[in-house]
């Protein structure tokens, strides 16, 4: 019937009992293994669980196309088919893998093993659904509180920022009327001035100055970010403030001296 199987192991082509058929047969290892197969399977159609009733050794080497198999089987060093009493063969343990009752065995196992596999799939899908719900409620929470603390609401709730109050830098922090204070993060405001030891920070951080900020460079830094209303840490702001310069300066350093236009007053003095 199509779609019939039969069970083999893995390991048979490495069973001693195959090289012993080869040898008593005088045949290769492969040769043997294909008429076992043939074999097998007409067993599994013909047989009832490998009783084989009014068979005769001959008419198993018939089908096997191969004299002296059947004998071959029943040699004790090999022992893969009993002859009973009455001269009926038998394979032994033949329904252990094969036969309808152990092909639903399989089948009822490999079902089981299916179901399993998929149960445990979709209790893993649960459980990430769940850590994933779980996951997206806490960034949910995150985000409403940070939406409570936004720079632009502190804004609203504190005073105008001091110029006067950056000079009270401790420990590269600032007071609380030096400008919007969150969680001791403060908005950007006028008069803003980095630590006295800004270079060395700098360095520290992996930014290599020349020189300390001038004060038209920290006014624009200042400026800049102050439209921004983003919030940082004091020490947040120098590092960004490093990075500003070292990009800024090294544009300028890269442009062009001004020359005058030859047609201009200045261009012409150079000839007068």
């Amino acid at each position: 019937m199509a779609g019939d199987w039969i069970k083999i192991e893995i390991a048979t082509s490495q069973k001693i009992e195959v090289f012993q058929l080869a040898e008593i047969l005088d045949l290769d290892v492969d040769t043997v293994l294909g008429k076992l197969m043939r074999l097998w399977c007409w067993a599994d159609v013909n047989t009832i669980n490998g009783h084989a009733r009014s068979v005769t050794k001959k008419l198993l080497d018939r089908v096997v196309d191969c004299d002296g198999f059947a004998t071959a089987l029943l040699d004790d060093r090999v022992a893969w088919l009993e002859e009973g009493e009455n001269g009926d063969l038998l394979f032994p343990n033949f329904d252990r893998h094969n036969g309808k009752g152990a092909k639903k065995r399989a089948t009822d196992a490999e079902r089981q093993a299916n179901k399993r596999a998929k149960d445990a799939d979709e209790t893993v899908s649960k459980s990430s659904r769940s850590q994933r719900d779980k996951s997206v409620t806490r960034e949910e929470k995150r985000r409403e509180d940070l939406k409570d603390k936004t720079p632009h609401n502190a804004r609203e709730n504190f005073s105008t920022p001091s110029p006067k109050a950056a000079n009270a830098i401790i420990d590269n922090h600032v007071p609380p009327s030096a400008g919007a204070m969150v969680d001791g993060k403060f908005t950007m405001f006028e008069g803003w001035q980095p630590s006295a030891d800004f270079v060395r920070l700098a360095s520290l951080w992996g930014f290599r100055l020349d020189k300390p900020a001038t004060p038209e460079e920290i006014a624009s830094f200042a400026s800049y970010w102050k439209a921004e209303g983003k919030a940082f840490h004091q020490s947040q702001w120098e590092q960004k403030l490093a990075r500003s310069l070292v990009v800024v300066r090294a544009r300028k350093a890269k442009e062009p001296e001004s020359v005058p236009h030859w047609n201009s007053r200045e261009g012409w003095e150079n000839f007068i």
